[in-house]
């Protein structure tokens, strides 16, 4: 869409009712600005997340007032409201199979350690315990 907005020769803006822009307040350089400047529309923001740093400013990006939005809830109140804004979470901490029990020839199928082999690794010294899963690289 920005590369249209950027280039486009002829408005096209009576195309769309609609736009939605996902992650406006990840934007860099204010390149949604563009956008929603191009199209000069009534815009409505929505982000769990208000931001107001210099070149992410989604306060300036929805022309509010820095750190002031129009309106804001908390996570209890979203989710206490009749009918919830959210719903609430359950944190569930899943261990994969190689956090269980690691990487090493014991765990590495048969047909892994042929083709690693093949490869000219040494299956003996491919030995990670699970808490070391991500922090080393061979």
């Amino acid at each position: 869409m920005i590369g249209i907005v950027q280039n486009i020769q002829t408005s096209f803006s009576h195309f769309f009712d609609l736009i939605v822009v996902d992650e406006s307040h990840r934007s860099i350089y204010n390149v949604y600005q563009d956008i929603l400047n191009y199209f000069n529309t009534i815009t409505l923001g929505l982000t769990a997340t208000p931001t107001d740093v210099i070149d992410h400013n989604t306060f300036n990006l929805f022309e509010c007032e820095d750190g002031v939005p129009t309106f804001a809830y908390s996570y209890d109140e979203a989710i206490n409201h009749i009918p919830p804004y959210l719903c609430t979470f359950q944190v569930m901490k899943i261990k994969t199979k190689f956090q269980d029990q690691g990487i090493n020839k014991r765990t590495i199928a048969l047909e892994d350690q042929l083709n690693l082999i093949v490869e000219g690794k040494e299956i003996e010294e491919i030995n990670y315990e699970g808490s070391d899963i991500g922090k080393k690289s061979n």
